[in-house]
């Protein structure tokens, strides 16, 4: 795990919860918030710390990677399920060589029951060394499989999967389950493909889901929006009500913070649960404001 790279608060986010701070032409002034959002993210960390001391570096040690609900693999036009494989515990069984038997057509399919911001993915000694670049898409409803604009940190030099590593994006706002290939339940879905052939025998231990604590990134939502109306209230001629509502945001954030259990590894051996654990193997569900 690694704080740094967690993402618990997005633009997107907070213009759930207050459209006109991401609105076109937003009466706020601004439409993004990199500021308010990584004072948030910071405040969060030094909660933790004080609730936490006797846990060194207890923010690295938040769970942000999941057990996916179903995992394919797709190869001349054939599915083969890889959940397990994926999932457990077992070194090198996930063969993404066979897999990606055919560059261009062949792919592999994460899906999960709740929109995520990535797959993390465990590599070992069997990894690619050939030139290729790996393409992420989402399902957009009628628009199909979308392109994402994926960072993937799997790669060394010019070659996908030479490492293990984190292939993140952005959540897009129109992404839509669907059932694939029959699996009897709707899920978010990540299609996974590649440019080139993988070097024989390229294999990873896991292909996890990445998404931060539902209720850590609701205490964030909540406290980027406390910074940013504070902000707003240094700019205005009548300075309360956005104060006033600032420190609502804050509260909220406080009291919210009271109520969460922060799942964390511990022994920082990134073991995950099985997938039928629900209130360990997923981001508990926290919307106080979203419904």
């Amino acid at each position: 795990m690694s704080w740094a790279a967690l993402t618990l608060v997005s633009d997107g986010d907070i213009g759930e919860i207050e459209p006109q701070a991401t609105a076109a032409g937003s009466p706020w002034g601004a439409v993004t918030w990199a500021s308010p959002r990584a004072r948030a993210k910071n405040l969060v960390r030094i909660w933790l710390q004080r609730d936490h001391a006797e846990i060194v570096g207890v923010a690295d040690r938040v769970i942000d990677r999941w057990a996916a609900d179903k995992v394919w693999g797709y190869t001349g036009s054939a599915y083969s399920d890889a959940t397990n494989e994926a999932t457990n515990d077992t070194a090198e069984d996930v063969n993404l060589a066979a897999v990606f038997t055919t560059f261009g057509t062949d792919r592999v399919y994460v899906g999960a029951r709740y929109a995520f911001d990535g797959v993390y993915v465990e590599m070992l000694d069997s990894v690619n060394a050939a030139a290729s670049t790996l393409t992420a898409k989402y399902w957009q409803g009628g628009s199909g499989w979308t392109s994402l604009s994926a960072t993937d940190g799997t790669a060394v030099s010019t070659a996908t999967l030479g490492k293990s590593g984190r292939i993140t994006w952005t959540q897009p706002s129109t992404w839509s389950r669907r059932d694939l290939n029959g699996v009897g339940e709707e899920y978010f879905w990540v299609e996974l493909s590649i440019s080139a052939a993988l070097t024989a025998g390229t294999a990873a231990s896991q292909l996890l889901p990445i998404r931060a604590p539902d209720g850590l990134k609701e205490v964030a939502v909540l406290l980027a929006l406390f910074y940013i109306l504070n902000g707003l209230a240094e700019g205005t001629a009548e300075p309360e009500p956005w104060r006033a509502k600032a420190a609502m945001y804050l509260d909220m954030a406080k009291e919210l913070y009271t109520q969460i259990r922060v799942p964390m590894d511990l022994d920082l051996s990134g073991a995950i649960r099985p997938v039928e654990e629900e209130t360990e193997a997923h981001p508990a569900r926290v919307r106080m404001l979203r419904g």
